[in-house]
C-alpha cells in the first residue's frame, strides 16, 4: 500500500418538575443510572460496522505513520496515538514497521482525500469482502469538509486461531477462499471476529480551529483505536469528540469517560453474536470501569 510522494506533497487542520421522594435504594439507583449513561455514551459513539459484519478492534501491533505536520507535531501525534494504543495493552512497532496507520495534515481536506483514494485504491476497498463501507461512504470520505476524516479497513478472522476468512479477488493467485472447519457451531457464540487492519486518517489542518494539539491527537486516536461514527458528535456526551464544538472545554483532551470506553472497547467480550450484541457488551464493562473509577475517587476522598 504505497502512497507517493506527489500525493503527499498536496497537503500544507424547559425542566420537568422533580417527583416526590420515593424511599428506593440508593445503590440501586446509582447502579441503574450508571448502566443508562454507559449505554448511552456506547451509542452516541459507536459506528456500524460494515454490512454483514461485527464490531472490530485491532489485535495487532500499530505501526504508525504521520505526514505532513510542521516539526515537532507529527511526532507528538504518533507518540501520542500510540501511548493511548499502549493503555488499552496494544502493541506499537518500532521505526520501519509496515505502516497501518497513516494519519496525514493538510491544508484540503477533500482534496487530499481524493488523492489518497486516487493513488492507493486498494486501501480504501480491500479484495477481502465486506472489509470497508459502501461507495457511498467511501465518497462522503473524499469530499466531506469535516477537520478530520477516517476510513478503515477491517478483516474477518476466525476466533480460534486467526485465519483470514472472506473471497478474494479472481485476478490474484490467491484467489481461493479459505474454508474454516467449525468445531463447535452455536448461534450464540460467533465463529469470527473482525480485526481492524489499516486505518487512514486526514486532518484538515485549516479547519481544526482552536483544538489544542493535545485535543486534536486525542480526537485521533479515537478514531483510530475504535470504530467512531463520522457523521455525528456524541451530544450531551463529554468526549473529546466534542472538541471541535467546544474547544476550550476540551483542551486537556480525552475525558475519564473517552479512556472508560476505549479499554472497554479491548476488554469485552467478543462472543456476541450481534451488532447491538457487542454493544451492550462494551457498555457493560464501562459501566464496571466508570463504578471502579467511582469507587477509587470516593475512597481518595475518604482519607
Amino acid at each position: 500500500m504505497v502512497i507517493t510522494a506527489a500525493v503527499l506533497a498536496m497537503a500544507g487542520q424547559q425542566q420537568t418538575a422533580s417527583p416526590d421522594p420515593t424511599e428506593i435504594d440508593s445503590v440501586e439507583v446509582t447502579g441503574r443510572r450508571l448502566e443508562d449513561a454507559a449505554r448511552d455514551f456506547a451509542r452516541s459513539v459507536d459506528d456500524r460496522p460494515p454490512l454483514g459484519t461485527l464490531p472490530g478492534r485491532w489485535s495487532k501491533p500499530l505501526c504508525i505513520s504521520v505526514a505532513h505536520f510542521q516539526a515537532p507535531w507529527g511526532q507528538y501525534v504518533s507518540d501520542g496515538v500510540g501511548r493511548r494504543a499502549r493503555e488499552v495493552g496494544l502493541d506499537v512497532g518500532e521505526p520501519g514497521c509496515r505502516t497501518n496507520v497513516l494519519i496525514v495534515g493538510t491544508d484540503d481536506g477533500a482534496r487530499m482525500a481524493d488523492a489518497l483514494v486516487r493513488a492507493d485504491r486498494r486501501r480504501f476497498r480491500d479484495r477481502v469482502d465486506h472489509s470497508s463501507k459502501d461507495l457511498f461512504d467511501l465518497a462522503k470520505f473524499r469530499t466531506s469538509d469535516a477537520p478530520v476524516r477516517w476510513w478503515q479497513i477491517t478483516y474477518p478472522r476466525t476466533i480460534d486461531d486467526g485465519v483470514l476468512m472472506g473471497g478474494r479477488s479472481l485476478n490474484t493467485p490467491d484467489a481461493s477462499a479459505p474454508v474454516m472447519a467449525v468445531r463447535a457451531p452455536s448461534l450464540i457464540r460467533p465463529t469470527l471476529r473482525y480485526d481492524i487492519e489499516t486505518v487512514t486518517v486526514v486532518v484538515d489542518l485549516s479547519k481544526t480551529g482552536k483544538a489544542s494539539m493535545t485535543a486534536l491527537t486525542d480526537y485521533v486516536a479515537m478514531v483510530v483505536l475504535a470504530q467512531i461514527d463520522p457523521d455525528r458528535a456524541p451530544a450531551g456526551q463529554s468526549s473529546v469528540l466534542n472538541v471541535f464544538e467546544d474547544p476550550d472545554f476540551y483542551s486537556e483532551g480525552m475525558t475519564d469517560w473517552d479512556a472508560d470506553y476505549l479499554h472497554a472497547v479491548y476488554a469485552a467480550d467478543q462472543n456476541r453474536n450481534s451488532v447491538a450484541g457487542h454493544q451492550a457488551e462494551v457498555a457493560r464493562v464501562l459501566a464496571a470501569r466508570r463504578q471502579q473509577r467511582s469507587s477509587a475517587e470516593a475512597l481518595l476522598e475518604g482519607e
